[in-house]
This record gives structure tokens, sequence and C-alpha cells, in this order.
């Protein structure tokens, strides 16, 4: 068991090296945590050391979430989401520092190896965007019921479309495969580089 006590935990990832994971969590306030501000933590890999890399707050700023690391273990890319406010793109020093604002609004923000991609729910129909995280060129992927950026670390990018369809793009056509489940909520790829829902 890696977090302990009355709060609430998601998100895990792990770094690069595999030394630390960060993850999200929750504080309850009262008997529940709707509503509660999210963080941002990185710990080691048995879950000692624990440290607050980004905090909530009850104010416009709201919630941290949808932590990615850098390639090299250095950033942290993720997204601030309030309730008066759209969710937007940020960085963060992994060791701890102010965040950079990518100026970009998304949410599920994932970083690959050379860019990152991300979800806009502000545009009609949603769409799937990537990017070069030091520079503000961005390039639509597709729009739709599409989710869950997850990327190869070979540069391949898996998202969702619709509730259990995987599409694989890597500068040709993109390659659809319908997975065996009925509903699947998140992806990710196995160190083999073989999608895994």
């Amino acid at each position: 068991k890696l977090t302990g006590d009355d709060k609430e935990y998601y998100g895990p990832r792990w770094s690069p090296d595999g030394t630390h994971m960060a993850y999200t969590r929750a504080d309850f306030r009262d008997l529940s945590c709707k509503g509660c501000p999210s963080s941002i933590w990185v710990a080691n890999a048995d879950g000692g050391s624990p440290r607050l890399l980004v905090p909530g707050d009850e104010g416009n700023l709201g919630s941290a979430v949808s932590q990615s690391w850098s390639p090299d273990g250095t950033r942290i890319l993720f997204v601030r989401t309030g309730p008066t406010t759209p969710s937007a793109l940020f960085t963060v020093p992994a060791t701890g520092g102010a965040p950079t604002s990518l100026h970009l609004s998304g949410y599920e923000a994932s970083w690959g190896p050379t860019r990152i991609a991300w979800v806009d729910g502000e545009t009609n129909p949603t769409s799937l965007w990537s990017a070069n995280p030091d520079g503000p060129i961005k390039q639509k992927v597709a729009e739709g019921l599409v989710a869950s950026p997850s990327w190869a670390k070979d540069g391949r990018l898996a998202y969702l479309e619709g509730e259990a369809t995987a599409v694989i793009v890597n500068g040709g056509p993109a390659v659809r495969v319908q997975l065996p489940f009925e509903r699947v909520t998140s992806l990710g790829w196995s160190p083999d580089a073989m999608p895994t829902p």
C-alpha cells in the first residue's frame, strides 16, 4: 500500500526512471470530497517521503490534476481547473517551484517523447491537440468523442474515440482498434509499446 489516511488519491504516474511517482490528492471536507480542491504530490516509488508539488486552491485556481512527466523527468505537465475558469495547461519543475502557464486550454494532458497532447472541451465538438511543450504552435489531431491521449516511447499517440475504440496515430493513416469492453475510460502503453486499456 502506497497511500493512506482519509484522503482521495488518483492518477498515479511513474517518473521515467521509476524512482518516483506523481499523483493527485484531494483532502476530505466533512464526510466527502465533493468540491475539494485537489493537489499534486510526488513521492518515492515505495510511497515514502511524499511532498506537495502543486497545491489546490479554494479560490479561482481550483484543482491541479492530470499530471504527466517530461521524458527526462525534470518537469511535470498538469492541468489547473477551477469553478470559474476554464481548464488550462501548466508545467512545473519536478523538484518544486513556480508553475509556468502554457497558455493552452484543455484537460487530460499527456507528455510524449517530443510533444504534449491534450483534450480541449472548449471547442465544439471536443478536440484533441498536440504541440511542442516549449512552443505556441499547436496541431489538431482529432475531434468528436475523443479522450485519454497517451504516448508510446516511440512517438505513437493513442486516444479513445467513443466508448471502446482506441485510435493510434503516427504521421500516417490512423489505426482504429475496437477494444473488447463495453466502456473504456483511459488508455496507457505497456513498456514494449503495445497499447493496453
